[in-house]
C-alpha cells in the first residue's frame, strides 16, 4: 500500500519499542570479577594452549634431567630435533582444511537428544587454535633449547657445527618473530607485518628445517657407519618433517585463477573459502553462500571492513587466487542445537544465510543490525533472513541507532526459548556479546580471532 512501510521496518519499530522495556541485568563487583576472570582469562582457547604448552614444558623438563643434552658429545640426532618437528606438524596439521572440517564433521554427529550440557561443550570446536599456537610456541622454546646446547658442543670450530648454528638461530629468531606479530593486539594493529611474518616466516622456517635435517645427517655421518640412506629414512624427523611439507604444498594445488563462482561443485553453507590478490600473498576468509535448489556455484558477500576489503570494492581486480578447500566454522555449531539465536551485524549475515539455505528445517532466530540493510545489501538478502525467520529482528542502525546488542540478545533468546546463540560480527561486538552472555550461563559462540 502507498505510503505503508516494509515489514523489516516494522519490525524494527517492533524491537525500538520492546527495547524501551528492557531492564538491564545487575551483577556485584564480586561476582564481575569472577566472570571476568573465568570468561576472559580461561577461554576454551586458553585452555587448550595451556594444556598443550605445559605437556611440551613437562617434556622439556624430563629431557633435561634424563638427558641433559647440553653434555652430549652427540646432540645432533636426540630428543630436540625430534619435539622441534613434532610440534610444527601437529601445528600444522590443526590447521589443514580437511582436518578441521574432519573435526567439525565427527562434532555435528552429536544427536540434539544428546544432554545440552554436552553438545554445549563439544560446540567449542572452533577454538582449535588454541592448539595450534600452543604447538608453535613450544616449537620457539625447543628451538632455544637446542641452540644452546649446538653453542655448547666441544666441536664447535667444526663447519657443520657452525652451519648448524647459523641455521638454529636463524630459524629461531623467525619463529620468535611469528609469535610476536600473531599477538592479538599486534595482529590488528600491525596487519600486514603479521600476514608476512606468518607467510613468509613460516615457509623460510620450513626451508631451514629440511636444511638443518640435512646438516645433522652429514654430522651423523661422521661418527658411525650407517649408510645416509638409512639415517634417513629411519628417523622419525624425517617423516614428520615430511609430513608437515605436504600439509603446507598440499592446499595450494586447489587454487582457480578467475572467480565468477560458477563452480561446478556445490559447497556447503557454513563454510568459508580463502580468497587473495596474489597467489603467495595474504588471503582472508569468506563465508559461503550456496545457491538454493541443490544448483553448484556459491556467492560471498564482501563489506567495507579494511583497506584489504575497501580496495576489494572499489578496484575490483581483473583475477583473484580461490583456495578450493572450504573449511567449517562456527555458525555450523548451530546445527547442534534444537532452537538457536543468531545474533549478527552488517555482512555478519553472509555466513547466516549459508546455514540458513543450507539448513532450511533448523530452528533459528535471526537478530541483525545492518545500515540501511535493503540498500546495503539489498532487498533479495533480507527477504531471504525474512523467510528463514519470518519474526526476524533486524535493525536499521541508520534510523534507530546503535540500539544494545546486549540486552537485545538476552531478550530475544528468552522470548524465542533457544537452547543458544551464535554472534557474527567484528571481534569487539563478539567479545562483548560472548562475555555477557557467558557471564548469564546462555551457551554463546563467536568467531575466534587468532592466528
Amino acid at each position: 500500500m502507498p505510503g505503508s512501510k516494509p515489514r523489516h521496518l516494522l519490525r524494527c519499530t517492533k524491537i525500538v519499542e520492546i527495547s524501551k522495556t528492557i531492564t538491564p541485568y545487575s551483577i556485584s563487583p564480586a561476582r564481575k570479577f569472577r566472570h571476568w576472570t573465568w570468561y576472559r582469562l580461561f577461554i576454551v582457547y586458553r585452555a587448550i594452549f595451556g594444556v598443550i604448552f605445559g605437556l611440551n614444558i613437562i617434556a622439556l623438563g624430563l629431557v633435561l634431567a634424563l638427558e641433559r643434552p647440553w653434555k652430549a658429545k652427540d646432540f645432533t640426532f636426540n630428543w630436540l630435533p625430534l619435539f622441534i618437528v613434532t610440534n610444527f606438524f601437529c601445528g600444522t596439521l590443526i590447521r589443514n582444511e580437511h582436518f578441521i572440517n574432519l573435526l567439525f564433521k565427527a562434532v555435528l554427529q552429536t544427536p540434539r537428544s544428546t544432554p545440552l550440557w554436552i553438545r554445549k561443550r563439544v560446540a567449542h570446536v572452533h577454538h582449535y587454535g588454541g592448539f595450534h599456537s600452543g604447538c608453535h610456541t613450544a616449537a620457539a622454546i625447543w628451538f632455544l633449547l637446542f641452540l644452546i646446547c649446538s653453542w655448547k658442543q666441544p666441536g664447535l670450530r667444526n663447519d657443520l657445527i657452525k652451519a648448524v648454528l647459523a641455521v638454529t638461530t636463524t630459524a629461531f629468531f623467525l619463529q620468535v618473530v611469528i609469535i610476536i606479530f600473531a599477538y592479538p593486539v599486534l595482529r590488528r594493529s600491525c596487519h600486514d607485518a603479521f600476514e608476512i611474518s606468518h607467510r613468509q616466516g613460516g615457509w623460510a622456517i620450513l626451508i631451514l628445517l629440511w636444511i638443518l635435517f640435512s646438516l645433522l645427517v652429514c654430522e651423523k655421518r661422521r661418527t658411525t657407519t650407517t649408510s645416509t640412506h638409512s639415517l634417513v629414512l629411519t628417523n622419525a624427523v624425517f617423516w614428520l618433517q615430511l609430513g608437515t611439507t605436504a600439509l603446507v604444498i598440499y592446499p595450494w594445488t586447489h587454487h582457480a585463477s578467475r572467480i565468477h563462482f560458477t563452480s561446478k561443485h556445490r559447497y556447503s553453507g557454513g563454510a568459508a573459502i580463502k580468497i587473495g590478490k596474489s597467489v603467495l600473498n595474504e588471503y582472508h576468509a569468506f563465508a559461503i553462500i550456496p545457491v538454493s535448489d541443490n544448483k553448484t556455484g556459491f556467492s560471498i558477500l564482501v563489506s567495507n571492513a579494511g583497506n584489504w576489503t575497501r580496495s576489494l570494492i572499489q578496484n575490483p581486480p581483473e583475477k583473484l587466487w580461490l583456495r578450493e578447500l572450504p573449511v567449517y566454522g562456527v555458525i555450523t555449531v548451530a546445527r547442534l542445537f534444537s532452537s538457536v539465536l543468531l545474533v549478527t551485524t552488517g555482512a555478519g549475515i553472509g555466513p547466516c544465510l549459508g546455514l540458513l539455505i543450507e539448513h532450511p528445517d533448523l530452528d533459528v532466530k535471526v537478530l541483525w543490525y545492518a545500515r540501511d540493510p535493503v540498500s546495503t545489501y539489498g532487498s533479495e538478502i533480507v527477504d531471504m533472513v525474512k523467510k528463514a525467520d519470518e519474526e526476524a529482528s533486524i535493525i536499521d542502525t541508520s534510523v534507530h541507532g546503535r540500539l544494545d546488542i546486549v540486552q537485545m540478545a538476552v531478550k530475544r533468546f528468552h522470548e524465542s526459548k533457544a537452547e543458544a546463540v551464535v554472534v557474527i560480527s567484528n571481534k569487539k561486538v563478539i567479545d562483548e556479546v560472548v562475555f555477557e552472555m557467558s557471564k548469564l550461563g546462555i551457551p554463546c559462540y563467536g568467531p575466534i580471532f587468532d592466528s
